[in-house]
């Protein structure tokens, strides 16, 4: 088996819904963000996916997030009649594994897409089998 990880980095401001009963005030991060994938075969040239690819894939997934405030953007905005998801670590990786995943070649797996918002607090997502 083999495991394919880049680790990559965006800035975005956020502040947590919910958050002791309110948003807390906006506040800006140098997210970082590792996206692993795995598999069982690599390609001709011994490669199991492209590091050019996951990287596009990761940039595709943050478009709208960079150097933004993450409560204005999908999935995190205010939308009528529904409860705002809170854009916490926890909710990033998952919303970037959502966004990736589709993207993942047949024969490859996406495994986990960690999130760090500040030294030392990080956050995965991951879906069991």
């Amino acid at each position: 088996m083999f495991e394919v990880t880049i680790e990559r980095t965006f800035i975005a401001r956020h502040g947590l819904r919910f958050y002791k009963g309110e948003t807390e005030p906006i506040h800006e991060h140098n997210w970082r963000v590792w996206i692993t994938v795995s598999g069982e075969a690599v390609d001709p040239s011994g490669c199991l996916v492209d590091f050019v690819d996951l990287n596009n894939w990761f940039n595709d997934a943050i478009a709208d997030w960079n150097d933004q405030v993450l409560n204005d953007t999908t999935p995190f905005e205010d939308t009528p009649d529904v409860r705002p998801l809170s854009p916490s670590a926890e909710n990033v990786a998952r919303s970037l594994y959502g966004s990736i995943s589709p993207s993942i070649p047949e024969g490859v797996s996406l495994i986990r897409v960690e999130v760090e918002e500040e030294k030392g607090c990080r956050a995965s997502y991951y879906e069991t089998t």
